[in-house]
């Protein structure tokens, strides 16, 4: 399982579902097997979303697995002057579908439609949503956060963790990142 962090979601699907290798159990992590599992993930869906990807991204080595296997590949573009957005933008030239927004994916996938369970998702405190005004795909340090919020370093840290704890953000090397991209 990697990242070794979504071991714990991974026995949930096994419990109601079911997880796909070509590898057998305990095959060590290594980053030349991504492109075989990812041909596999895009196989297995209806489209693949690519929301920030540099022109060398393993992003848009997933993309081209899904146009490769006729399945729907869906791009954000982003600010023309951001190497991170040059690789959607290629993907939208080679025909992928322009999205800003959930319901753009909606109208190709026949049969797709939207569901949300207001009930599952965990109420945020005022700290908590003040923080989350600030969060995005780029990490975003606790002290540009403090800065942003003007939430003492103290307080601010333990709304981090009640937000790591309830799914929102993640914590990245360089910072935290939203980990719920509808929020």
């Amino acid at each position: 399982i990697y990242p070794r962090r979504h071991e714990r979601l991974a026995l949930r699907i096994m419990e109601r579902g079911l997880l796909v290798s070509e590898f057998p159990l305990g095959t060590r992590v290594h980053p030349r097997y991504f492109p075989q599992r990812n041909r596999i993930v895009t196989g297995l869906s209806l489209g693949t979303l690519v929301v920030e990807a540099a022109s060398k991204s393993g992003s848009l080595i997933s993309a081209h697995l899904a146009m490769e296997q006729s399945r729907e590949v869906f791009a954000v573009p982003g600010s023309i002057f951001s190497s991170q957005t040059s690789g959607c933008h290629q993907l939208i030239k080679d025909g992928a579908k322009l999205t800003s927004s959930i319901e753009d994916i909606i109208d190709e996938l026949p049969g797709c439609e939207l569901t949300v369970d207001c009930k599952a998702q965990p109420k945020l405190s005022p700290g908590e949503d003040s923080v989350m005004q600030h969060m995005s795909a780029s990490p975003v340090t606790t002290d540009e956060l403090f800065e942003l919020t003007d939430i003492p370093i103290s307080e601010l840290t333990v709304l981090l963790v009640d937000l790591e704890i309830k799914d929102f953000v993640l914590k990245a090397p360089s910072g935290y990142v939203l980990s719920k991209p509808n929020y």
